[in-house]
């Protein structure tokens, strides 16, 4: 019996992949970054390509980012359509240590906070395909969703998708991110192989709530805390989506042996909308195998810290 669940979330997640690579095939409008040059402007650290980058996404399905000893700086978030395929083999792409807002985020993310997202407007087939994704910081600390955003308040990551379907990253490096690296919710098919992490100081992969059928497979590197976070529930300042999650497939996990961090979080708990409505974020079939450098599981209810007699944040334990 326990052999047959594990057959049945490994199935679940590898059709997932599966169906996200018939995605990425439809697509065929492709175009070379360099192509938009003429919008590249220059800057204290170097040749600015955010302008470049987001016109080239608007414009066409697949962009190719040349690889290139050059770096590619950007200086605020860039905006992912539907139906778009980056492939950075070989490119360094990095965040002028000014910005303090994300580097990379699909259309239409919304928030979870207050209430459950609808899914109307949900975004598909996303993909990012090699590339060293890197910021400039030395510590760890919160990169937000905007400058001045209402709500967005448990957005800390280099990279945000969420109210999205058919998401792949594969075959990438992120280096010295001072938040999550990843953050992902509200996610329907999902594929994340290949991560390497250098010198990182949270999270390599954080998984919030309402997220389904996930392939999670060979991550490595230094993280300053959890190489894999699943936290269907979270602290409301590390999280935009609540819910449960289920049919996680993990392998080959592993910690550099001179990683600050060993540990893998599961973290369910259940947590109450604005209106009252109680949420069980639990955590339903996931097999993990092929681990190293992890000695540490975090599996219980979280919360911040609060006076005794006072009410903790969230709405109870979970399960999984």
């Amino acid at each position: 019996m326990k052999q047959q669940i594990k057959q049945e979330i490994y199935n679940a997640a590898l059709q997932a992949k599966k169906r996200n690579e018939e995605s990425i095939a439809k697509l065929s409008d492709q175009v070379s970054l360099e192509a938009y040059r003429h919008l590249v402007r220059k800057g204290s650290c170097g040749d600015i390509w955010t302008e470049a980058f987001q016109t080239a996404l608007q414009e066409h399905e697949i962009i190719v980012i040349p690889a290139s000893q050059e770096v590619y700086w950007l200086d605020t978030t860039i905006v992912i359509p539907s139906n778009r395929r980056i492939e950075a083999n070989g490119a360094i792409i990095r965040m002028v240590a000014e910005c303090e807002v994300i580097m990379l985020r699909n259309e239409h993310t919304h928030d979870g906070t207050f209430e459950p997202i609808l899914g109307a407007d949900c975004d598909e087939n996303i993909s990012i395909h090699g590339g060293s994704w890197e910021e400039c910081s030395t510590e760890r600390g919160i990169r937000k969703y905007a400058e001045s955003a209402e709500g967005f308040h448990g957005v800390q990551t280099l990279m945000l998708f969420n109210n999205l379907k058919h998401l792949t990253i594969s075959d990438v490096t992120f280096a010295r991110a001072k938040s999550f690296s990843v953050q992902v919710g509200d996610l329907t098919d999902g594929v994340f192989e290949n991560f390497f992490f250098i010198n990182c100081f949270a999270d390599g992969l954080h998984v919030n709530g309402n997220s389904k059928n996930l392939w999670i497979r060979n991550f490595s590197g230094h993280v300053g805390d959890d190489l894999v976070a699943l936290n269907m529930y979270d602290w409301l300042g590390s999280s935009i989506n609540y819910g449960p999650a289920r049919n996680i497939f993990c392998e080959e996990i592993h910690s550099a042996p001179d990683s600050k961090a060993k540990a893998m979080r599961l973290q369910p708990g259940k947590f109450e909308f604005r209106n009252g409505q109680i949420v069980d974020c639990r955590l339903e079939n996931v097999y993990i195998r092929k681990v190293s450098g992890i000695f540490e599981y975090k599996l219980y209810w979280q919360t911040p810290p609060y006076r005794l007699g006072e009410k903790p944040e969230g709405a109870g334990v979970g399960s999984a």
